[in-house]
Order: structure tokens, then C-alpha cells, then sequence
């Protein structure tokens, strides 16, 4: 059995737990590629909704997270006739599962230097090596993202207790480890702002203007299977996107589509862009 169809198995059971002991399931995280497999198994998950997860809304490394139906049903229309919880348990963010409170299987730390004076300039490559140093395996962890002032790494909740004690040393620097919100600021998207100049709204003509390849290119990008929008794997090149879609090309990012902005004079569009960056 090779490593597709190995998670695969483990996915489907994930799915089944869920089902059958009506409580929420998740996986380690996942690579881009492991992603893929559990987008293309979708559909085989019966009596569950299945969600990726990564913690923050461009997440790269996601977990898989499994809740049964009648559970997000009841959760959501309680939700609904009550605002303020709405507000409060992220209802309105699309990245964000409907997880029962008190639930969510992730947790965030910030890494931060113990004196700031004597710190070296750290990198994600710093951070990563220092948090595999300490032996744990790679899907215990997500996303690191290095701000101004320190890291923010997103793992399993089980693992933050050792992370917090154990990581004490980033190369050189000493560092210590908090736990925060998931609300801060700092992890917040960033976004740069595209107008680009396409033919038409196909598909395939916006996604050679945002990775900047040859439409042959484009073509190859959706044979291997390495787009998606709104989470969804699609080989279709004349899909109509709509404002509003998330399109995600695997090695080259994510971006949402804002729509037509205008028209050149030769009658081509232009249409823009929201690129995380």
C-alpha cells in the first residue's frame, strides 16, 4: 500500500470515528499534497462535515477535522439566533470550522526572544530546525509565521505544553513560548492588490496572469491537478470564476478574485486580485 492510499485509509477512518462516536475527529497536519488526496476523498465522507484547518485563514499546513452532521446542523442554527455568539465563535470567517466551544484542536504560540537586546536576526528556516531539533514529528506542527516580534507557530493543542517547556533556544537566542489568542492582529492576512489584463474571465486565462505562465503552462498546472478554488481540486480551464472565489494554485499561492474592473480599448478586461502575500 503506498503513502496516497495509506491516508487515504486513515482519513476514511478518521471520518468514521466522527460518525460514529458523534464528537469531532482531526488528523496531524497535512502538506499541500496530502491535501489534495483528502479534497479528492470529499465526497466518500458520509454522515460528517470535513473541514481543512490550519488556524489562520492562508494557512499552508492544514489538519483534517471531522464533525457529524447533526451536530454542525444543531450548532449553527443555535448560533444563528444568537448574534453576539455568532461574532464570538468566528461564524463569519470561512476558514474558521464550527467547532463546539472549548474544541478547537489547535493552539497558537508566539516565540519570542527572553531579551530582545542580545537577538538574532531569525529566519523560518531558524524556527523549524530549532522545533524538529527537539525529535517530534512534522504533523504535530503547522504554519510559523515570523513578524516583528517573534514567531508565531500553530500546532496540535496536545503538543503546546512540551513545545512551551521544551523549546528554550533558537540558534543562539534564548527564547520562551506563550500561548495567544487566535484574534490577534498580527494574524490577520496581508494582501497585495492585483490588476491584471486577461482575454476573458476563463479560468485559465486569470491563473496565466497571476502565476505569469504561458497559457500551455496554465494547461499543465490543471492536468497535475494543483488548482483549486474554494477548496475544490478542478481541471476545468473555461470555469467562470465569480467574485469572491478562492483561488489556490499549489507553489504558487492563494488569491481571491475580485472581478472586472475594466475594459481596454482592444476589448480585453482587466480584472483584479487579492494575492496573500
Amino acid at each position: 500500500m503506498d503513502e496516497n492510499e495509506r491516508l487515504k485509509k486513515h482519513l476514511l477512518d478518521l471520518a468514521g470515528q466522527a460518525e460514529r462516536q458523534y464528537r469531532l475527529v482531526s488528523s496531524g497536519f497535512m502538506s499541500l499534497a496530502e491535501q489534495e488526496v483528502f479534497t479528492k476523498l470529499r465526497s466518500s465522507f458520509s454522515g460528517v462535515r470535513a473541514y481543512l484547518y490550519g488556524g489562520h485563514e492562508n494557512a499552508e499546513r492544514c489538519i483534517a477535522a471531522f464533525l457529524p452532521e447533526d451536530l454542525v446542523e444543531g450548532f449553527l442554527q443555535s448560533a444563528q439566533r444568537s448574534d453576539a455568539a455568532s461574532r464570538n465563535r468566528g461564524l463569519n470567517t470561512a476558514w474558521q470550522p464550527p467547532f463546539p466551544e472549548g474544541e478547537d484542536p489547535l493552539a497558537v504560540l508566539l516565540i519570542e526572544p527572553v531579551n530582545r537586546r542580545f537577538a538574532e536576526e531569525l529566519t523560518h528556516r531558524d524556527y523549524l530546525g530549532a522545533i524538529l531539533n527537539l525529535g517530534i514529528d512534522r504533523s504535530l506542527t503547522g504554519d510559523i509565521l515570523v513578524k516583528e516580534d517573534g514567531a508565531y507557530l500553530f500546532c496540535l493543542k496536545s503538543i503546546a505544553p512540551f513545545l512551551s517547556e521544551s523549546l528554550t533556544r533558537v540558534r543562539n537566542t534564548s527564547v520562551r513560548l506563550s500561548e495567544v489568542s487566535f484574534d490577534l492582529p498580527a494574524l490577520r492576512p496581508e494582501f497585495e492588490t492585483l490588476r491584471v489584463n486577461v482575454a476573458s474571465e476563463r479560468f485559465d486565462a486569470v491563473l496565466s496572469a497571476l502565476t505569469k505562465l504561458s497559457r500551455g503552462k496554465t494547461a499543465e498546472l490543471f492536468r497535475q491537478q494543483r488548482v483549486q478554488v474554494n477548496g475544490r481540486i478542478t481541471e476545468d480551464p473555461d470555469h467562470r470564476l465569480k467574485e469572491g472565489d478562492v483561488i489556490s494554485v499549489r507553489g504558487f499561492g492563494k488569491a481571491i478574485y475580485e472581478g472586472i474592473s475594466g475594459e481596454s480599448r482592444k476589448g480585453r478586461l482587466y480584472v483584479e486580485l487579492k494575492k496573500y502575500v
